[in-house]
Order: C-alpha cells, then sequence, then structure tokens
C-alpha cells in the first residue's frame, strides 16, 4: 500500500541549490517511491538560531510504499552521502530532509512526530504544501493546508519567504 507524502528539504551551507537538486534527485530514485510534483524553490530566514545565511527550502510530494521509519532511515541515509555533518539543533546544514505529512499517519516517537510538529511554524512550509495540493486534508488538525495556511499566527506570516531565481 502506497501514501502520498509531503518532505521538506533545505540548505544553507554552500551550493545549496545544487544540495536540494541531489537530494531531490536521490529520493526520486528510492526504491518504491515516485516522485510527483516539487514546490517553488524559497529562500527563507533562519529560525531558532542567528547569524546564519538564508536557507534554500523546498517541498516534495512523492508516493512511496515504504513506511513512515523506513523512509526516515533513507533519508538520514541521503543526508550523509550528501555530506550533512552533525551539529546543534536548528545550527546551518548542507542538507536537511522532513516528513511533513505522511498519508492519513499520526505518529509520535522518538525518532519521528507526523505531521512534523514545526509545520505550522514555517510559513514557507505551508505555502509550498498548499502550491503543491491545497486541498489535502491534514491529519490530526482535520484542516487542509489551505485553511491552516490561511489561519496562521501572525509572528508565522511575518517570515521573509521569496521565490528563488538562480
Amino acid at each position: 500500500m502506497s501514501a502520498k507524502v509531503f518532505i521538506s528539504t533545505g540548505s544553507n551551507i554552500g551550493d545549496k541549490f545544487r544540495y536540494l537538486e541531489l537530494a531531490k534527485q536521490k529520493i526520486s530514485n528510492l526504491r518504491l517511491t515516485s516522485l510527483i510534483k516539487c514546490s517553488t524553490v524559497m529562500v527563507t530566514a533562519p529560525v531558532g538560531v542567528d547569524n546564519q545565511d538564508e536557507y534554500l527550502n523546498q517541498v516534495l510530494l512523492i508516493e512511496t510504499a515504504l513506511s513512515p521509519l523506513d523512509l526516515l532511515k533513507e533519508f538520514k541515509d541521503i543526508e550523509k552521502a550528501l555530506g550533512r555533518k552533525h551539529r546543534i539543533r536548528w545550527a546551518e546544514r548542507e542538507i536537511d530532509i522532513d516528513i511533513v505529512c505522511y498519508g492519513d499517519v499520526v505518529m509520535k516517537t522518538e525518532e519521528i512526530t507526523i505531521p512534523h510538529e514545526q509545520m505550522l511554524n514555517r510559513l514557507f512550509i505551508l505555502r509550498a504544501c498548499v502550491e503543491l495540493m491545497p486541498d489535502h486534508v491534514v491529519p490530526s488538525y482535520g484542516k487542509t493546508f489551505l485553511q491552516l495556511y490561511e489561519s496562521l499566527d501572525d509572528s508565522v506570516k511575518q517570515q521573509k519567504v521569496r521565490a528563488f531565481t538562480s
């Protein structure tokens, strides 16, 4: 059985666009997985830590038969293969790959929380998800991406997000 999965990718070190492209390529080559659609690449300010370069972020929509934990393991392997170094939480990173939503799964373990626990605190994630599938109902919230986007907190709405142009 397969599920539609929304994935957030981001980079703020080195050739950021290349990291996003390599991650997208590796994700699309995963077994039992198909890349369906990609959002606009966005430039975003870092959240949580100062004195960092801006991020490039993109959300991917895939369909996969991999379980959430198997998919997470694959993403950690891709991050490692692309040279991500272990740093403190919220620190700069070569590549970051997160599961935003996985079908209708709701889960919270030591390794993962689905839907992503920071989804409502990151303007770019909801903006990109609205671009990809505005009417998708997000489990545990019972609202569509568009409804969640429209009801974001004012502090989140003020985050700086713009389309990337190469």
